[in-house]
Parts: structure tokens; sequence; C-alpha cells
């Protein structure tokens, strides 16, 4: 079995560092920041990088992390040799960009040298220009290869009717998430042509550790996230507002936010209004909502969003508190927080769902579970703020299970032998 990377190099920020991320950093917004942000999937990367594994890279010239800015260029939109020059070249960059010698890497351009019944195919669904390219799909290796092709559904909730239409058109039917998705409405309202979804949560990082004795920490709730308010008008947000009836993807951080200063000794919080700034400029300027293309480079270089979020120390955050919360997606996918605040030893409370019980995750042992209100969770937090002994059994019962159930090593040999079963399967 060989587990084969589809165009790596072009899904954005989460798998490593990109051509697009770097020039964030030198020449954008990150330009004082050179410290990366949370690419939570980076450990995909040990992989291509450990001699354990068979794998191998797919480039096909239908990806890149330039691809949204250079769809709205007339001369690439209409060229495909232009834009696989730039997506080709851009692979041996990426290499580069991630430690990995380019030439020690098998990197595949053709089709031929694939193998149906031995190989793999995997990518990711979201930030990749690609799935919201039916031309480029119809000419991709991803649709003519007829073996297994796997999908990771992270963020799948823009423009989702358009990825579920070419997913569909490419033939792939197995799918990856931090949850299983066959359990969420929304999920199988576009995606009913996928047969499976494994549950790959994510990876511990080291620096994740308990610095401070759990009775020394402040006995209220820390709330975390970043929260985005989608503009209604927005073609990619249009099926996630129509079905949820909402204008964000994480209902919970919205109305905690708004009520922060009613919530002062229950909940401190340091959510995130992410998007804020561009909100205000697309109210303000017609030219920078009428023109993509103006846009995305404005964006890139010059508007900053998160960034005093992303440069705080979290791992600081999380030891000076003894419980936590960090409100999951409406689409049925948690916050990687979770696993984060319960390695620092802090105790998380978080809906009452299958995203956590199918982890192994258990009510009142290693976690508290609320109904998905507001007035349940300060009444959870009231009641563990008067019960010390409890919280703290919970806080320590979560922090050797996150510390056991999300290792790399775990992780990974988890998700390889699973990998393994479906090369075999008809």
């Amino acid at each position: 079995m060989r587990l084969c990377f589809y165009n790596p190099h072009a899904i954005g920020n989460t798998m490593g560092e990109t051509v697009i991320s770097k020039l964030a950093q030198i020449i954008g917004t990150d330009k004082k920041n050179l410290k990366k942000h949370n690419r939570k999937h980076e450990y995909l990367l040990s992989f291509l990088k450990e001699n354990k594994y068979n794998t191998a890279i797919v480039a096909d010239g239908f990806g890149t992390s330039l691809g949204a800015t250079l769809s709205r260029i007339k001369f690439f939109r209409k060229s495909y040799l232009a834009y696989k020059i730039v997506s080709l070249v851009e692979i041996y960059i990426w290499c580069l960009l991630n430690g990995m010698n380019p030439f020690g890497q098998k990197i595949i351009f053709s089709r031929k040298k694939l193998n149906e019944k031995n190989d793999i195919l995997f990518s990711f669904l979201s930030f990749n220009e690609m799935f919201l390219n039916g031309r480029f799909i119809e000419k991709s290796i991803i649709k003519i290869f007829k073996g297994k092709k796997i999908l990771h559904a992270t963020h799948y909730y823009g423009s989702t009717e358009k990825i579920a239409e070419n997913a569909k058109k490419a033939g792939v039917r197995h799918m990856v998430a931090e949850a299983d998705l066959k359990k969420s409405q929304y999920f199988n309202n576009f995606f009913e042509f996928i047969e499976d979804v494994y549950l790959l949560p994510n990876v511990l990082r080291e620096k994740y550790k308990k610095t401070k004795d759990f009775k020394k920490r402040k006995n209220v709730c820390l709330a975390l996230g970043t929260l985005v308010i989608n503009d209604l008008d927005e073609e990619m947000n249009r099926a996630h507002c129509d079905f949820f009836k909402t204008d964000t993807l994480h209902p919970m951080r919205k109305e905690i936010f708004e009520n922060r200063d009613n919530l002062l000794g229950i909940i401190d919080c340091n959510i995130n209004f992410h998007n804020k700034k561009r909100l205000e400029i697309t109210n303000q300027s017609r030219f920078y909502k009428r023109y993509n293309i103006f846009r995305i480079f404005y964006d890139l270089f010059f508007l900053s969003e998160g960034k005093e979020y992303h440069s705080m120390d979290i791992v600081d955050k999380y030891n000076q508190y003894k419980i936590f919360v960090a409100p999951e997606e409406n689409i049925g996918l948690p916050s990687i927080n979770f696993s984060e605040g319960m390695a620092c030893g802090c105790a998380y409370i978080g809906l009452e769902h299958p995203m956590y019980a199918d982890l192994g995750m258990i009510n009142g042992e290693n976690y508290i579970a609320y109904n998905g209100t507001l007035e349940d969770l300060k009444d959870k937090i009231a009641y563990y703020q008067r019960n010390q002994e409890e919280l703290s059994e919970i806080a320590e019962n979560g922090y050797v299970f996150a510390i056991n159930r999300f290792s790399q090593s775990l992780v990974m040999d988890d998700f390889w032998t699973y990998l393994k079963k479906l090369t075999n399967k008809k």
C-alpha cells in the first residue's frame, strides 16, 4: 500500500508552509510576526519524512496555493499551460519550505505511474481551488484515477454545494475528519454519496503541558476560539447560512462574545472576532467588495486578522484556568483547542455529542457535557465552581486521556492501519 498526497502544495496554510503563506510572512501582514500559525495538520508531513511509510507526492498541475489569485486573472484562467507551469514549479518550492529534499521524494506527474490496486490518493477538500473548478476536475488525475481516493473534510462548510459536486465528479467515496461526519445532518445533505468518514483526530503537539498547580488557577471558565461572521451575500457562505439560518460557523462563540460583559465571574471571554475588520471594509468600500483580485491582494499584504490572538502564549493561558470551553462548529466538528487545553490540565466543557463519545470521552469522567445552550453552560460552570474536588478529578482524567489518545504515533499508526484495510476493500 502506498499513500499518495495529491497536490499537497495547494491546500492553503494547513499542512505545512506554502508559497502564499510564506509571502504573507515576508512582505505581508505577518512580516512582524514570523511565528507560524497553528497548522493543525502539519503532522501529516511526517508520513513523507519518515522512512517507515511508503508514500509519494502526486502533482498534475491543477493545484497551487496561489489558485484563488490566479483563477481571477484572465490569462491564467484561460491558459492551462501557464497555470500548470506555476503549479509544477511550486511543488519543488513547497518541499524545500517544509524541510524536504524534493529530489529525495517520489513525485509523480503522470497517471500512468500510479497503481490502482495499491495506491491511495489523499487530499484536502477545502483550501483547494481545484474543487471549486469543474473544468480542472474533468482533467485531473484524481478523477481519472480509478483506485481509492480520500478527502479530508476539515472546514468543508465553504462553498459546500460546489465542492460536494466536484468531489462526486472525482469519484470520491471516502473521507476523513476530526469527527464521524456521517452523523451530521448538514454533511449528509450534500455528501450522501460518501460511504464512510474515518475519524482522524488532531495530533497533540509537545508544547501543550501542565505548568501550574490546579489549586492555584482561576476558578472561572476560559472561553477560546476565533469567531467569524459570514457575509450573507457571499456565494461561498450561502449554503451554510441557509441551512442553519445563522451567519456564523460557531453560534455559541458568538453568543458568549456578545454577552461577555454579563458573564463576568463565570466566563472570561478570550474569543477573537476574527474578521471584524474585513466586514467593516466590505461595508464601507464597494471597490473592495466588487473586485476580487484587489480584495485578495489587500487581504494578503495589508489586512491583519487575529494577529494578537494567535501570538498569545496559549499554553500559559490554559494553565491560568481550571475549566474552559471552546465551542464547536455547527457542521459537526470540534475545535482543536479541546485536546490542547485538556493536555494543559484544564477541565473541558463541550457538547453532549458523538464527536466526543466516539473518541472515548465520557461525561463527568474526563470532560463535562452540556446541552448547547448558554443557560446550561452557565449552570454547569456554577456547579463545578462549587465542587472543586469533582472538577479537579475531571481535569486530571482529561489530561491523562489527551496525552495518550492524541499522541502522534498512535494517530498516525491507526490511520495507516485503516488505509491498509481500505486498500483491501472491494
